[in-house]
């Protein structure tokens, strides 16, 4: 297994190391975890397909395990979110928010694109007995979790 590599960095080797203290589950679970790693750091071959869902998991990795740049952008990229997507936080914006600009409808659509309902929770399933089965559920969110 190489090492995995992400913005030029090889992951050092001593993550590796599987120590013959380790249970066999905690074994599989951690070459599981590096199998994962190799298959997220490394550039698709030219003959496979190139999927959109592992793309976007290969540029998550990437942007999780770049520390120079999270330490760099800090809160700025997720406060211009907030404020660019979102329309602000009241709490954040204090005096400057302005009330007559804010659109909840809005608000409410631009946090179900993040997977991230308020008021209500979507949630779909596979039967267990029959997977061509689906099902979507919608519940009131309790807000205490």
């Amino acid at each position: 297994m190489s090492s995995p590599v992400a913005n030029g960095l090889k992951m050092p080797e001593y993550h590796r190391k599987v120590s013959n203290k380790q249970s066999p589950l905690t074994q599989i679970a951690n070459n599981l975890e590096y199998t994962l790693a190799d298959l997220l750091s490394s550039s698709p071959s030219h003959r496979t397909k190139k999927s959109k869902a592992i793309t976007n998991a290969r540029r998550l990795y990437s942007s999780c395990i770049d520390e120079d740049t999270i330490e760099m952008e800090d809160v700025d990229v997720i406060m211009s979110m907030i404020n660019k997507e979102l329309g602000g936080w009241p709490v954040l914006k204090g005096s400057d928010w302005d009330e007559s600009t804010f659109d909840f409808d809005r608000l409410m659509l631009k946090l179900s694109q993040y997977n991230n309902y308020i008021f209500y929770v979507v949630k779909t399933d596979v039967d267990e007995k029959n997977s061509s089965v689906r099902s979507i559920h919608v519940r009131v969110n309790s807000l205490n979790h």
